[in-house]
């Protein structure tokens, strides 16, 4: 069965820093992610791969001291526990991929 999923057609107004679960599976969970007035997403890491994915706005995504520009259609896979930081110019939004590794 195939899940029909809408996303916002742009950011809108709302808090600085925004995220909804917008599906879940055993194998996956999407995230969308709005960051606005230039809220900066701090260095983390997960443990599983991701994607970043823009979907409007501008910003930079920086991974181990690299800059990486984000602008809507950029996608970027990122493997498990890779330090990274988002800085939206000045507003963002994003959809993360995080993908669960099979349990061993």
């Amino acid at each position: 069965m195939a899940d029909r999923i809408v996303l916002p057609a742009e950011i809108g107004e709302g808090k600085a820093r925004e995220s909804k679960t917008v599906f879940q599976d055993a194998f996956r969970r999407l995230v969308l992610i709005h960051l606005r007035n230039a809220e900066v997403l701090s260095d983390h890491a997960v443990d599983d791969p991701i994607t970043i994915q823009a979907l409007h706005g501008k910003g930079t995504l920086n991974v181990a001291g690299q800059d990486h520009p984000l602008t809507p259609g950029v996608l970027v896979p990122l493997e498990g526990g890779v330090v990274h930081h988002v800085r939206p110019e000045p507003a963002l939004s994003l959809l993360v991929t995080f993908f669960r590794r099979p349990a061993h």
